[in-house]
């Protein structure tokens, strides 16, 4: 639906499609790993990551059936708490968690949350606050909790190996909440990071007796990224940029495609 012009607009709040979606999705997983085992093919699954801290939700809407004295009484509360983020984040918390109490599926509240906990160091609390930020997204383009469920619980019932790239990045962060620094949007690793995946890929192959490197495979692999790394021009980085400002663009439904048309129904979550 991005890629229409303004198609940000089609996404709503919707549990029964979210609800159907997911289970679509946990099918076709079991269907791919059968398929796959049916052909010889070996599998190792992966958990995606996501950008907790430096992607704000692409959506956000309110709960349903919130009359227009609730309304007005959230928006005051926010507005005040926004005033207070920057010099006293413990009174935007306050403020916040008020606001809650009228409506907590507003995710872009959740990630306000988010940053007042962050600025106070509470980092456990941040990372809650941002997760439910995504959870609450009403385009979610980043994997949400229940399809991350679905992996973990079909990666043991058959027995196949799972890397958590989302955990790979995030033990490497100062506060274990992943963000910017290793992914370069709201999913996309860095240079560094896929170098990472790559190796945590290689470490697994070799578990499950699929290849056998040389002892100083680390050694070579980081002598190979660095030689890679400097054969890249400028132009290279030029295009890279070019490609992840459309990328953004299309994230926020300014995608260069026809206008959305009335025809199209309405997609959620």
């Amino acid at each position: 639906m991005l890629d229409y012009n303004e198609g940000l607009n089609a996404y709503r709040r919707n549990n029964e499609w979210r609800r159907s979606v997911i289970d679509h999705y946990e099918r076709n997983l079991r269907y791919l790993v059968s398929t796959a085992r049916r052909a010889g093919v070996p599998v190792i699954l992966m958990r995606p990551p996501s950008n907790l801290r430096n992607c704000p939700p692409f959506k956000s809407e309110h709960r349903e059936q919130l009359t227009r004295a609730e309304t007005k009484l959230w928006h005051e509360l926010i507005i005040e708490a926004k005033s207070h983020c920057r010099n006293d984040p413990a009174t935007s918390i306050r403020l916040l968690r008020k606001s809650m109490d009228i409506d907590d599926q507003h995710a872009a509240t959740w990630y306000e949350l988010g940053k007042c906990h962050d600025a106070l160091g509470e980092h456990q609390a941040a990372r809650e606050s941002y997760l439910q930020a995504r959870e609450q997204d009403i385009c979610p383009l980043r994997i949400l909790q229940p399809m991350e469920q679905a992996l973990v619980r079909l990666a043991r019932e058959r027995s196949v190996p799972l890397i958590d790239v989302h955990e790979l990045l995030e033990s490497r962060t100062r506060n274990r909440i992943l963000g910017g620094f290793h992914l370069v949007d709201h999913i996309h690793p860095s240079f560094e990071s896929h170098q990472l995946i790559a190796n945590a890929l290689i470490e697994q192959m070799c578990v499950q007796g699929m290849l056998c490197p040389q002892t100083t495979w680390h050694s070579d692999a980081a002598e190979l990224y660095r030689q890679h790394f400097e054969s890249l021009d400028s132009l290279y980085f030029f295009k890279g940029q070019q490609t992840l400002d459309s990328l953004r663009a299309w994230t926020q439904g300014r995608a260069d495609g026809p206008p959305l048309e009335a025809r199209i129904p309405h997609v959620t979550e």
